[in-house]
């Protein structure tokens, strides 16, 4: 098992999947998910949950949810989906944001280490 792979299980992310979208490029899915790092989606949903926005939390989570897809973030991917959901029908779901955060620190941990 290659390191990238090793980071990759311990972060809940489906490396074939990533692989696969990204062409079968070792050094490209690296590129990826250190630029995953630099992404503020996160932050900037954050910021519109402590506000209460429900519009902000439903555009910043669907943002995180594409790129956490993209990346074969599962996980990332369906807490962000369950908050867009919520917030789609008006309310904000404190347990999908609070899975959200879980997700996307355990990625940034793992992926740091790249």
């Amino acid at each position: 098992m290659s390191f990238l792979e090793e980071i990759c299980l311990q972060a809940d992310i489906d490396y074939k999947e990533c692989m696969m979208r990204l062409g079968n490029n070792e050094m490209l899915v690296k590129r990826f998910l250190k630029k995953f790092l630099e992404d503020r989606s996160y932050e900037e949903l954050e910021k519109a949950w402590q506000a209460q926005d429900v519009d902000g939390v439903v555009r910043h989570a669907h943002t995180l949810k594409g790129v956490s897809a993209n990346l074969g973030m599962k996980k990332l991917t369906a807490a962000c989906d369950g908050l867009v959901k919520a917030g789609r029908q008006g309310g904000l779901d404190k347990n999908c944001y609070q899975e959200v955060g879980v997700q996307y620190r355990k990625i940034c941990d793992s992926v740091a280490e790249l």
